[in-house]
């Protein structure tokens, strides 16, 4: 799980933590990268977010953390 502090965010943390995972996962030669997040739209910029680092959103599950909190799923081939 990567987060940014509110106080934080858009400053480019998060694309660099982001960018950092992926590089480890490129040095071992990994495939995929698949980020869950929730559906509820309060995580809208969390999900505008990985679309605009080239994740694509392959899958949705409604209720699946709890009763209204659906997981959003995303892809990113390595």
């Amino acid at each position: 799980m990567i987060a940014v502090s509110g106080s934080q965010q858009r400053q480019g943390l998060g694309s660099e933590v982001l960018r950092a995972v992926e590089k480890s996962i490129r040095a071992v030669n990994g495939r995929l990268l698949l980020i869950e997040t929730s559906d509820k739209s309060s995580f809208e910029r969390t999900r505008l977010f990985y679309q605009k680092h080239g994740y694509s959103e392959v899958a949705r599950i409604p209720d699946y953390f709890t009763d209204g909190d659906g997981k959003v799923s995303f892809v990113k081939r390595m």
